[in-house]
């Protein structure tokens, strides 16, 4: 079997990687970015059970750790948890370097796998599918002294600061609401308050938050990652996704079940669409109390550890800042 993977993202370098060792004919397409770290979407946050799973990669995780958290403060409350932030972009060239930038002709590829993320270039457009997208903007700054993991709660999102080692912060902000200029706005003023030495690099984008599209097998063509929606919407965690959802895909490759590969994504993923809707009636300042549980999974699977009271807390901070 001939794979073609297009997305030279998470998802698509860890299934390459894979494939290759496993003895398939793999090419790998990326496109050229136009960003001071070279990669698309922007991100450096994940938990424990994601750096195990770049473990069995072959590849040493904690090389590429800039530092580790046992807590976040959200909205000043400190929340338990056990929380990785990695170098993302040394990371992806430990994972693979080997990619093409022309364009791929399907007629090669017994199968092509979509990893273009937010884009999804190969993927069937969905019917009446509702696709839900989110608008960030994120600066890397160096800091004069020690910076701790933060989340404030905006309208329709929040703001962060996720520490990269003892000086250097990524602070960034996104929302499903405002719109990216009141964004922008958010993020630089958070930034001008932490008076930073040096603003290193800054950019935009926008992040899928619709839950899982299905199908995720439609003939030749595969989604992987982003591109199949599997990214969880009450935090915008993508990372950990991305690394589980190629490794299962690689998995039912290599055992020629292309299409049980829809079936197992169904069955990891199916809980995303919970917590889609939990994000639709955080948009609305209606975030019930039956929603906590699919809340705590939603949290549980980004490395944190919240009580009941953190949940209340939470939730009591959604309300106030949809209303």
């Amino acid at each position: 079997m001939r794979v073609g993977i297009v997305g030279d993202g998470i998802a698509g370098r860890t299934l390459y990687r894979i494939l290759k060792i496993r003895g398939f004919q793999v090419d790998l397409y990326g496109q050229e970015k136009y960003t001071r770290c070279d990669i698309r979407p922007c991100g450096f946050a994940t938990d424990a059970s994601c750096i195990n799973l770049v473990g069995k990669l072959g590849v040493s995780p904690q090389e590429y750790v800039l530092r580790r958290d046992n807590y976040i403060r959200m909205n000043g409350r400190r929340i338990k948890g056990d929380l990785y932030w990695i170098e993302k972009p040394k990371l992806l060239e430990a994972i693979a370097t080997d990619i093409r930038y022309d364009k791929p002709d399907i007629d090669d590829y017994d199968v092509l796998v979509d990893a273009t993320g937010i884009a999804r270039v190969y993927s069937p457009v969905i019917p009446d599918f509702n696709d839900k997208k989110g608008i960030s903007c994120q600066h890397r700054v160096i800091l004069n002294g020690y910076v701790a993991p933060a989340f404030d709660v905006i309208r329709g999102g929040y703001l962060w600061t996720i520490p990269l080692g003892e000086r250097e912060a990524h602070v960034g902000g996104g929302s499903t609401i405002l719109p990216s200029n009141a964004v922008q706005q958010l993020v630089l003023d958070h930034v001008k308050e932490m008076k930073p030495n040096e603003i290193v690099c800054s950019c935009s984008e926008s992040v899928r938050l619709s839950g899982p599209i299905f199908p995720v097998v439609s003939d030749k063509v595969i989604t992987v990652g982003e591109s199949a929606g599997l990214v969880v919407s009450f935090g915008a965690a993508g990372i950990h996704t991305a690394f589980e959802s190629a490794i299962i895909l690689a998995d039912h490759i290599y055992e020629g079940d292309v299409t049980g590969y829809d079936k197992a994504i169904r069955r990891r993923f199916g809980w995303l669409r919970g917590i889609r809707k939990i994000w639709d009636s955080v948009e609305k300042g209606q975030v019930t109390l039956l929603s906590l549980g699919a809340s705590y999974r939603a949290l549980r699977y980004q490395g944190l550890k919240p009580t009941l009271m953190d949940l209340l807390y939470i939730r009591k901070a959604l309300i106030e800042a949809n209303k």
